[in-house]
C-alpha cells in the first residue's frame, strides 16, 4: 500500500435544537435534530433530554444516531416525553407544566416527518410511586397520538428477552428492535 491509496471521506452533520431557559437558569430542550444525508428521517422519543446540545453529545445520542445511521437512515430528530434538562429524571417533578405543554405540541408536529419511530423512555423502578404515574400519564399521552394518528405500523422499541420495552442509554446485541404496538 502505499499514500496514494489513501481516500479521504467526509460527511458534515448538520444540527439544530430548539430550546428555552427558564428565569431560573432550568433548560427545556424540545428538539434535537440531526441530519448527514439526505435519506429518509428517524425519529426517537425518549423520557427527557439529559445533556446533549447543539455540539455535545450524550451515549444515549451517539447510540441512536449510530443505530440509525447503519439502518440507512439519513436524519434524525430526538423529542422526549419531557423537555426538561436533566441527568436526574427523579427530578422530572421539578419540570413546570408551561414548558412540558408546549412539549407536547411540539412533539405531534416532529412525529408528522418522521419515516420510522423510536420509543425509548422506559420507567426505571427505583421512581417513586408519584414520578412513575406523571411518565405513564404522558406515555399514554403519546401511545394514543400515534394510535390515533396511524403510526403503529413504523414505531418500534428495543425489547429485551421477556419483551420489557427499554431506554437505549445502552444499545446490548442481545436486545430486539420490534414493533413496539405488537
Amino acid at each position: 500500500m502505499i499514500i496514494s491509496d489513501i481516500k479521504t471521506q467526509k460527511v458534515t452533520i448538520y444540527t439544530e435544537v430548539d430550546c428555552i431557559k427558564d428565569g431560573k437558569g432550568n433548560n427545556y430542550r424540545y428538539r434535537l435534530y440531526k441530519k448527514w444525508s439526505d435519506k429518509p428521517n428517524a425519529v426517537a422519543i425518549m423520557l427527557n433530554p439529559s445533556k446533549a446540545s447543539l455540539v455535545e453529545s450524550d451515549n444515549t445520542v451517539t447510540n441512536i444516531t449510530n443505530h440509525f445511521y447503519n439502518r440507512g437512515f439519513g436524519s434524525l430528530t430526538i423529542l422526549n416525553l419531557f423537555s426538561y434538562m436533566n441527568t436526574d429524571s427523579k427530578k422530572l417533578i421539578n419540570s413546570k407544566k408551561e414548558y412540558e405543554d408546549i412539549n407536547i405540541e411540539i412533539l405531534k408536529k416532529y412525529i408528522r416527518d418522521a419515516d420510522e419511530i423510536l420509543v425509548g423512555w422506559g420507567i426505571p423502578k427505583s421512581y417513586n410511586k408519584e414520578i412513575r404515574h406523571i411518565i405513564k400519564k404522558k406515555i399514554k399521552l403519546v401511545e394514543e397520538f400515534l394510535s390515533e394518528n396511524n403510526y403503529e405500523d413504523i414505531v418500534y422499541s428495543f425489547r429485551t428477552n421477556k419483551n420489557k420495552a427499554l431506554h437505549p442509554v445502552v444499545i446490548r446485541n442481545n436486545y430486539k428492535y420490534k414493533k413496539h404496538f405488537e
